[in-house]
């Protein structure tokens, strides 16, 4: 066990620019960004928070975007980081020292695999929690020069704050489950392709579905079944986005109902789906690595 949590170390070691530095430097950049809006323009600020229609406070409002744009984040590190991970110990003969443990190729990937579903998302979401409070600050701040502007007192704060932390987590979690296969594609091309598995990643569906297309040419109503695979798992993680929204919009945010939410809406047969295939990619991967990379 203890050579497997020492994989998934180096894993955060090597890759803590990405999950770690950059997002403060993008914490640093964007406190200092609004504290001089805030300064320099407060009559704009007053006119757009004036006319502010949503039915939640300023502080779950703040705090909602802030979730929703790290995990844009980390959706988009994580693609670059399988995208590399695969293959970075190819480029410093680091994978003859790997090859040289009594660890499998399979059991090497699956701890870049793990740390990209633990260690870094966690690093994130310690982010998250930083513009959590940051977010409050900030409302107090808007709050005591915009007339009509209300946010939540520390009670309420308090509340919200732990509420919508957990269903973020809910939430990254499962969107983690959603786009895996996403990740793990271009995890497997990074073994063979290395830094080309990104261009590869959305060229080679591409030419699959254009193939589907040729070998069908005479059916109608022709539809790509990897094209609508793709389709639906970038665009239909929930049944319903627009309730999400409501609920996640109120005045008083119900982590309870938003999570049942999630949970009702996912279509968890395709999610299913998914991680057997992420679950081929990356043994895929591991044999290649086994057979056709020498050590």
């Amino acid at each position: 066990m203890r050579p497997y949590i020492a994989l998934v170390k180096r894993e955060f070691l090597e890759h803590r620019g990405a999950f770690l530095i950059a997002p403060a430097v993008i914490t640093l950049l964007v406190i200092f960004v609004f504290a001089s809006a805030i300064v320099l323009g407060r009559s704009d600020i007053q006119a757009e928070f004036t006319i502010m229609d949503s039915k939640a406070t300023l502080f779950t409002a703040f705090y909602a975007v802030s979730i929703v744009l790290w995990t844009i984040y980390l959706m988009i590190a994580l693609f670059f980081y399988y995208a590399d991970s695969f293959s970075a110990d190819r480029k410093n003969n680091g994978l003859l020292f790997w090859k040289s443990m009594p660890q499998s190729d399979l059991k090497i990937l699956g701890s870049k695999v793990l740390a990209g579903g633990t260690i870094f998302p966690m690093a994130i979401g310690a982010w998250i929690l930083i513009a959590g409070v940051m977010a409050y600050l900030f409302s107090i701040w808007i709050a005591g020069f915009v007339p009509g502007v209300n946010t939540a007192d520390p009670l309420s704060f308090l509340n919200s704050y732990f509420q919508m932390s957990i269903s973020a987590a809910i939430f990254i979690f499962l969107s983690l489950l959603w786009y895996a296969p996403f990740f793990a594609w271009v995890a497997m091309l990074s073994t063979v392709f290395k830094r080309w598995s990104i261009p590869l990643a959305f060229v080679v569906p591409g030419l699959l579905i254009l193939a589907e297309r040729i070998f069908r040419i005479g059916e109608e109503n022709f539809q790509s079944h990897i094209g609508n695979f793709i389709a639906y798992r970038i665009e239909n993680m929930f049944a319903n986005e627009a309730l999400l929204e409501d609920i996640a919009t109120q005045e008083s945010f119900n982590g309870a109902s938003f999570v049942f939410a999630m949970l009702n809406q996912l279509n968890w047969p395709h999610l299913f789906l998914g991680l057997v295939i992420t679950a081929g990619f990356v043994y895929a991967a591991s044999e290649y690595r086994r057979r056709l990379i020498e050590a």
